[in-house]
């Protein structure tokens, strides 16, 4: 081979050597700014769902809590005929403010996180939401039958009270398994 062609040819392969690693460089460049691109986006997204779970369940604890509070006093008013009519009161009034709490606060949150999805989310959000309408509707229950005089099974509102317990606790699982979800897909 003539020292002249393998100039000519040692020359075309350091050319293409160098503009293949041109090539390969600004593929990775690209790539690396939509992965970049993707976590930002997979940012964005997540701090609304993150402040709308964080609030909702806030609101459904405290809910919860209210809830909790006043089938205690049911109980003790059951239980107990010289307090029973304090007691009954206090129970009507904690009901009372769940449910001024549910229209405004709760109702207000779980709009939000029904927005923000997924669907998981939201049918966990739905299903807290029920369990906690259910033992609002058990206390109000007991809350007639103490007045009246009839027999009260307060252990059917302590089951509601488990239940409501486990929505509240599945909700925050289905809310974290989202915001983690979101955060892997980038």
């Amino acid at each position: 081979m003539d020292a002249g062609i393998a100039a000519v040819l040692g020359a075309t392969v350091g050319a293409l050597g160098t503009g293949g690693a041109g090539v390969v460089a600004a593929l990775l460049t690209k790539s690396q700014a939509r992965m970049q691109i993707q976590a930002e986006h997979a940012r964005m997204l997540r701090e609304p769902r993150k402040q709308a779970y964080a609030s909702y369940a806030e609101a459904a604890k405290k809910d919860y809590e209210r809830l909790t509070e006043a089938r205690i006093a049911l109980e003790v008013a059951a239980a107990h005929e010289p307090s029973r009519e304090n007691q009954l009161t206090r129970v009507r009034a904690l009901v009372e403010e769940s449910v001024d709490h549910g229209n405004t606060v709760l109702e207000t949150w779980e709009a939000q996180v029904y927005m923000e999805g997924p669907h998981s989310v939201v049918q966990a959000t739905i299903s807290l939401d029920g369990g906690l309408g259910e033992l609002r509707d058990a206390i109000a229950e007991i809350i007639r039958k103490v007045e009246t005089g009839e027999d009260a099974d307060l252990d059917a509102v302590r089951e509601k009270g488990a239940i409501a317990h486990r929505a509240y606790l599945s909700y925050l699982y289905r809310a974290s398994e989202a915001l983690n979800t979101q955060v892997h897909l980038v």
